[in-house]
């Protein structure tokens, strides 16, 4: 985009998938197919680096916590209504990861 142009996001990673095998083909949507099953994002790790080396400078994890109910007992990510809250992410920032042997 252009400077001052509100630009949109083109890549994401949906919050949930839906993947059906049929005939030794795989296929990876958005929409709930028959047949197909639901996967939902849950975490992430990211490793980041500059590029000019094959090890990361350093690791962030998301974990996204679950929904809680008004008890505040922790909820199944289908289980309930499509009211649930999510209670959002959060991140680990770690800037020194040393390998364990």
């Amino acid at each position: 985009g252009q400077p001052g142009e509100e630009c949109e996001w083109t890549h994401y990673i949906p919050a949930a998938i839906n993947i059906k095998m049929a005939d030794g083909i795989c296929t990876v949507s958005e929409t709930v197919h028959e047949s197909s099953t639901c996967f939902v994002l849950r975490c992430a790790v990211f490793a980041v680096g500059d590029g000019s080396d094959m090890e990361p400078t350093h690791l962030v994890t998301a974990v996204k916590v679950k929904p809680a109910d008004r008890g505040n007992t922790l909820l199944s990510p289908l289980a309930g209504s499509s009211k649930m809250k999510e209670r959002g992410w959060v991140v680990f920032n770690e800037f020194v990861v040393t390998r364990v042997t």
